[in-house]
């Protein structure tokens, strides 16, 4: 390990060298535990966040998003409830919106350069739209067609890596059941 904080979030920062004998490096949030991504729907539309991110410098439209904790994963659970109950506290702490049907669609490794760890993509439904408290980490809360999220991409608006990568693996993967 080269670096380290005490949290939160937990950050490692670790070394070692690669075949050819080159000194690498890469980080490793909540000590590995996945993160999770939440396409959640109402109806036809889709929830998106507002949220200022300090890396670019600007407020970004993203899907709701973020680090998985130990408590969500249970022993002997699986992989998939404990990324479900990520997605529907992380759901509920920025929007104060409760997920249902929650599954996991796929998984997504953001920066394979640098970071050791994956976002799980979990879908699920949003049935009922009175929102309780929320964590703050969010400006707004805005739900989305599919065609103002397609020309959002397609201007650029919408340009946060691991939504674009949730949305296509919802795209591209069969709901479930099907």
């Amino acid at each position: 390990m080269a670096w380290a904080t005490a949290g939160p979030p937990l950050l490692r920062v670790d070394e070692c060298r690669n075949e050819a004998g080159r000194t690498e490096y890469s980080v490793v949030a909540q000590n590995g535990i996945p993160g999770v991504v939440v396409v959640a729907r109402h109806a036809t539309s889709i929830a998106f966040v507002r949220q200022y991110r300090r890396t670019v410098g600007e407020e970004l439209l993203e899907l709701p998003r973020g680090f998985g904790e130990a408590s969500d994963f249970l022993p002997g659970a699986g992989q998939d409830a404990g990324a479900g109950r990520a997605a529907e506290r992380e759901l509920a702490e920025e929007t104060g919106l409760r997920l249902e049907d929650a599954h996991t669609v796929g998984r997504i490794f953001p920066d394979t350069g640098l970071l050791r760890g994956a976002v799980d993509v979990v879908a699920g439904e949003v049935s009922d739209l009175t929102a309780g408290a929320t964590d703050g980490e969010v400006s707004a809360l805005v739900w989305l067609s599919p065609a103002e999220v397609g020309r959002l991409i397609a201007d650029g608006r919408l340009c946060d890596g691991i939504s674009l990568a949730a949305l296509a693996l919802c795209l591209l993967r069969p709901a479930a059941g099907e």
